[in-house]
């Protein structure tokens, strides 16, 4: 195997150059700035700081995929030539379309996108290798999590940018400075009503039955979140902890694994993460307030779409618990159905993302692609002009829209240096909405052929994994016989299965 030195080029086309084993690990770093853009590199002459830290191996995979094999004990470092192996022997026996051979794959990707952002990111790397770098790192990230589809992506832009057209004779200012972003970038400006039906039209037949079963379903639980008292005010993050707790409680009744959760109260963050491999939700005491409709739809899509599909795939087998090879897009997609099926509404944000990432990627325009610097500016006479459109009780300050708007670009760019000069992306935030057509369409389907919503909606409930790929069914099967066990594992620890 050809290992890369770094005084060589790389080639983005050859996955064998890569080698992961020796990269230190700066523990010292742990903020997520860590991998974003640092724009002290190009006002300063500041030396690249190593941006490699124990938060990027979470912004890349989660951390229990770099401990977790299925050909290894629980704790073991797998390294990339034990995973090599496994590739090579299930391929000499005609097992590349398994479960086992997607795994070691995509685990193996992951450490090679952490090792391209060393690369990028250290200091030693020569000035001209930067790019080669920064490519074979987009590239990567296209091979592990899929990129936007271009015709999807013009749609959702067209429908945007026509809905905001609305809003030029009331607020021509801010409309002004967007078409002035947006023409920088290379995106059409003028921009008219399609006959062909919105993707909220498409969607919204699919996510209609979707309501009816959660309702249905959950009707007991949406009546213990108790959110009538949040009427007139807004939710604190202490009341969507608790309201977090009364919902498991509930749940609970009906399937007593869910007694397992727990709710960790973080003081010093502002994210709503759960992990199903140890089964926690953890709520930042310093997230921003929320009605009770977003929380709803908060509470629809990481309760009941994230925790759901971790407990129930827990009875299964730990893969099912923590996700199956290339799930990713597929489980968000559930979780965003789930949100606009309970609540009607759309995640603006999601779009957004969708968008945006294509446009980084250069997909929809023939410029190329995008630097940081021109997106945000766009990302931010969009939401400036929707901010101007709200009633004056209901505006955010410029500072927020600020902060809010670099936090969603620096994403995209985030594991790249993200500035001017050497253009990366990060592509696995288009999954949130990038999987919805694929669900939307499975769903029809199954209907069609004659099952009923709530038989659909059980199943693919029952872990975390895409029911459209044959691998993924074929595995579910094989495991079912392990439903009711005495032992069930929850990350590094079993559990009696109650």
């Amino acid at each position: 195997m050809n290992v890369m030195q770094k005084n060589q080029t790389p080639d983005s086309r050859t996955s064998e150059i890569f080698e992961v084993s020796g990269l230190a690990v700066d523990t010292s770093v742990d903020n997520v700035d860590a991998l974003h853009y640092r724009p002290e590199f190009q006002t300063t002459g500041k030396p690249r700081k190593k941006a490699i830290s124990a938060i990027a191996i979470r912004l890349c995979t989660e951390e229990s995929d770099i401990k977790h094999s299925m050909h290894a004990e629980a704790g073991k470092i797998i390294d990339e030539s034990t995973l090599q192996q496994t590739m090579r022997a299930l391929e000499a026996e005609g097992k590349s379309h398994t479960i086992e051979y997607e795994l070691a794959k995509y685990r193996l990707d992951t450490r090679q996108l952490l090792y391209l952002a060393a690369r990028i990111n250290d200091p030693e790397t020569p000035t001209e290798q930067i790019q080669g770098w920064t490519d074979a790192f987009t590239d990567k990230s296209i091979e592990i999590w899929g990129k936007p589809d271009e015709k999807f992506a013009t749609d959702l832009l067209r429908e945007q940018m026509v809905e905001l057209s609305a809003l030029a004779d009331s607020h021509p200012h801010e409309y002004r400075e967007l078409l002035s972003a947006a023409s920088a970038l290379g995106l059409p400006t003028e921009v008219e009503q399609s006959d062909a039906p919105s993707y909220r039209e498409r969607f919204k037949k699919v996510a209609d039955q979707v309501g009816e079963y959660m309702k249905r379903k959950y009707g007991a639980v949406f009546d213990a979140l108790d959110l009538d008292q949040f009427n007139d005010r807004e939710m604190t993050a202490a009341d969507m902890a608790d309201a977090v707790e009364r919902g498991i409680a509930e749940l609970a009744k009906t399937n007593p694994v869910w007694s397992t959760w727990q709710v960790i109260r973080d003081e010093e963050k502002a994210q709503f993460n759960v992990e199903g491999s140890d089964f926690t939700i953890t709520v930042g005491m310093k997230r921003n307030s929320a009605t009770r409709e977003e929380f709803q739809a908060l509470f629809a899509h990481e309760v009941l779409r994230h925790a759901m599909a971790a407990t129930n795939g827990s009875l299964l087998d730990y893969e099912l618990q923590k996700g199956l090879p290339e799930y990713l897009s597929w489980e968000e997609a559930v979780g965003v159905l789930k949100e606009y099926a309970l609540t009607g509404i759309m995640p603006e944000k999601i779009v957004n993302r969708y968008i945006d990432i294509s446009v980084a990627l250069g997909d929809l325009t023939d410029n190329g692609r995008q630097p940081r610097r021109a997106l945000q500016r766009f990302a931010m006479a969009r939401e400036k002009l929707r901010n101007a459109a709200l009633p004056m009780d209901k505006q955010s300050t410029d500072a927020t829209i600020e902060k809010d708007v670099k936090t969603h670009i620096n994403r995209i760019y985030r594991g790249t240096l993200g500035d001017d000069e050497h253009v990366g992306v990060m592509t696995k935030d288009y999954v949130y909405m990038g999987g919805l057509p694929e669900v939307c369409q499975y769903i029809e389907d199954e209907l069609a052929a004659g099952k009923t919503i709530d038989e659909i909606m059980e199943y693919i409930d029952s872990g975390k994994f895409n029911p459209t790929k044959q691998s993924n069914r074929d595995y579910v099967e094989s495991k079912k016989h392990n439903r009711f066990k005495e032992l069930v594992p929850v990350g590094h620890k079993t559990r009696q299965d109650i």
